[in-house]
This record gives C-alpha cells, sequence and structure tokens, in this order.
C-alpha cells in the first residue's frame, strides 16, 4: 500500500516535468528562439548572451550577470517569485500543457495493460533515436571540442565540494527508485499471504 502511495506522488511529480518538456518542445517551434536574446519581457537588465566574453571574467565579475537561457526558464517559464509567502498566479501555458500531459498518459493505458506494452516499444526507443540526433547536432557545432573537453578532464578538487556529495546522495536514492517500480508492478501478481518482506529485500 505504501509503495502504491508513494507511486502516485512520484506520478504527479514526473507528469510535472513531461509539461515542462512539453512547454520546451513547444517554444522550439520559433524562428528565433525565446532563450537566444535578452529583448523578451521577462528578462532583467543582467541578462547575457555572449559567453565568450563572460568566460575571461573573473567569478566576482560575473556574479551579476545571468544568462538568458536561465532567465527563459526562471522568469519565462516558471515565474518564480521570492518565497512561498507569494503563491504568484496560474501560468495558462503550463496548465494546458500539463492537461495535454494526462490526456497523452490516458490515451498510453486505457486499452490496459496489453496496450501499454505496445506503447512501450515507442517510448523506449524513441528518445534513443532523438539522443543520437542531437549527438550528430552537438557534435557539428562551433565551439563543440572546447565543451566536450570542459567535461572530460576530472576536478578532484571538487570532492572536497559538500554539494558534490549531496547530489550524489540523490541521485543514489532516485537509482534506489528503480526497485520501487519492480514491487508495485509485481505486487499485483502476489499471494494473499506473500512474504512482501522477503520481496523488498530481494528486490
Amino acid at each position: 500500500y505504501a509503495a502504491a502511495v508513494v507511486s502516485f506522488w512520484l506520478n504527479i511529480y514526473y507528469i510535472i516535468i513531461i509539461a515542462w518538456t512539453l512547454y520546451y518542445l513547444f517554444s522550439s517551434f520559433q524562428s528565433v528562439l525565446p532563450w537566444e536574446h535578452c529583448e523578451n519581457d521577462w528578462n532583467t537588465p543582467q541578462c547575457f548572451t555572449n559567453f565568450t566574453i563572460l568566460s575571461n571574467m573573473t567569478k566576482n565579475e560575473t556574479a551579476n550577470f545571468t544568462d538568458s537561457t536561465r532567465e527563459f526558464w526562471e522568469r519565462g517559464v516558471l515565474q518564480m517569485t521570492t518565497g512561498l509567502h507569494e503563491p504568484g498566479h496560474v501560468r495558462w501555458e503550463l496548465a494546458l500543457t500539463l492537461l495535454l500531459a494526462w490526456i497523452i498518459v490516458y490515451f498510453c493505458i486505457w486499452k490496459g495493460v496489453g496496450w501499454t506494452g505496445k506503447v512501450v516499444y515507442f517510448t523506449a526507443l524513441f528518445p534513443y533515436f532523438v539522443l543520437f540526433i542531437l549527438l550528430i547536432r552537438g557534435v557539428t557545432l562551433p565551439g563543440a571540442y572546447d565543451g566536450i573537453m570542459f567535461y572530460i578532464p576530472p576536478k578532484f578538487e571538487r570532492l572536497l565540494d559538500s554539494k558534490v556529495w549531496i547530489d550524489a546522495s540523490t541521485q543514489i536514492f532516485f537509482s534506489y527508485g528503480i526497485g520501487l517500480g519492480s514491487l508495485v508492478a509485481l505486487g499485483s501478481y502476489n499471494q494473499y499471504h506473500n512474504n512482501v518482506y522477503k520481496d523488498a529485500l530481494i528486490v
């Protein structure tokens, strides 16, 4: 029962991410991408797009700048407020993409488990197809080599940063979440007096 409740909340969590993805997808169908420039209504005077000049500045000098991509996400999409005491208003664009996400999920499962198995063929393979296209596109862009070399050399001094270990711990808990899905999916086949504790430890 507890696993089913946790899965319910996880589904709500992930459906919101799907809604954000759909919003980003629809926003990309523009000749001029909204996160490429600083001329939108939500941009601030500190908005910056020229990363070549920014890379030559010190950390203290760049503290007053925010890139256009981050402002698109925080100020354009989410319209983040200063805190919980200021809830803001309903973002109708996100509300519609959230509704669309729930509709997509409904049509994926409305004919039962047999139909869901067929949907998985597309949902499991299509991301790899898209990632392959993005890989080819990415490595052909100017500065791709510099971007790749930024990630390859290890920075062992980051191991002294507590935030790195916190992020690693968070990822471990997400990895453990894979077992949760197995328990929920296979739990319906159990006998009434099945030893669920043993199954949980095995998974």
